[in-house]
């Protein structure tokens, strides 16, 4: 019977990339807290095309490369999309409103390593593009619509910083096999009550103070883990 349903990953793929197109469009639009809710809804659908496709045992090829093509607009194009939106008229030099598309070319190299890179299958290698996503959608709202006035070098060192992230070599904690490590389920519990106090008090915003937890929690977790290698009596 299952066999018959192997079709809904793509499934849950495609309203992925759907949700990402929105979010490009709602974005020229100017209605960045639109766009916000279409990418975090694609995240939602990212999650459970992943969980369908082990319940269902339902990989394919193809749908890892659509699986990758659709993070790519929906948390690539669409958070570069708005922060080129939030700052175009903010630049001194006309050419610099052009940078938030290095989130895109980031993006790519990192959807690409991902692909190929047998490391990654209990924990990140770099910032996964959700996560980078969900910054950068609730700093484009955070320049929009607030009322603080941020630097555009700031802006600059920021977006440039997030995306070498996205290609670096630092291992940050996925939610695979919680139960099998106690120090990251703890993590996960920890970066879950950050993320409901942000909410609850940033809302549009809370993405700025949510990811950079995340990398927080994910640096002790590494600490830790290289402490109790250490500690390992040695063979």
């Amino acid at each position: 019977m299952i066999k018959y349903f192997k079709f809904v990953p793509n499934l849950f793929t495609s309203a992925n990339l759907f949700c990402g197109c929105l979010a490009v469009v709602f974005a020229f639009d100017g209605k960045l807290d639109v766009a916000l809710y279409f990418v975090l809804f694609a995240a939602v659908l990212d999650f459970l095309d992943g969980f369908a496709a082990r319940l269902l045992k339902a990989y394919s090829a193809i749908g890892k490369e659509l699986d990758s093509l659709a993070d790519l607009i929906s948390f690539g194009m669409a958070p570069a999309t708005m922060l080129y939106v939030a700052c175009k008229d903010i630049w001194s030099f006309a050419f610099f409103k052009y940078l938030p598309f290095l989130i895109v070319i980031f993006s790519a190299i990192r959807l690409a390593k991902f692909n190929i890179d047998t490391r990654q299958e209990t924990d990140f290698i770099g910032l996964p593009t959700p996560a980078n996503a969900i910054f950068f959608i609730s700093f484009a709202n955070l320049i929009y619509y607030s009322e603080f006035i941020i630097s555009q070098v700031l802006i600059g060192v920021i977006t440039v910083f997030f995306s070498l992230l996205l290609v670096s070599e630092i291992k940050v904690f996925s939610l695979k096999k919680l139960s099998a490590n106690k120090l990251k389920l703890v993590n996960a519990i920890l970066l879950a009550i950050v993320s409901i106090v942000a909410v609850f008090y940033f809302k549009l915003f809370a993405g700025v103070v949510i990811i950079p937890f995340y990398l927080l929690f994910s640096g002790i977790a590494t600490i830790f883990a290289g402490v109790n290698n250490k500690n390992l009596p040695q063979g």
